[in-house]
């Protein structure tokens, strides 16, 4: 078992780039598990474009809501 800094080191690098690296330092006997770590994939995703949104509001209007997507 990974040291938690690692552990956490390995999640966040899964979120930010899509991998799923820390699958392997998971519990496997959970059900679902690449699929409750896409939840925080997903997530962060959307709460990042959220605040690009909030932060450029003028180059939303300009380029519209699907560049953001």
């Amino acid at each position: 078992m990974p040291s938690l800094s690692k552990l956490q080191e390995t999640l966040l690098n899964d979120i930010y780039t899509g991998s799923s690296d820390s699958l392997e330092y998971l519990d496997t006997r959970v059900p679902d598990v690449e699929g409750r770590l896409n939840i925080y994939k997903n997530n962060t995703r959307l709460n990042l474009i959220d605040t690009l949104k909030n932060i450029y509001p003028v180059t939303l209007q300009l380029v519209g809501e699907e560049f953001f997507k």
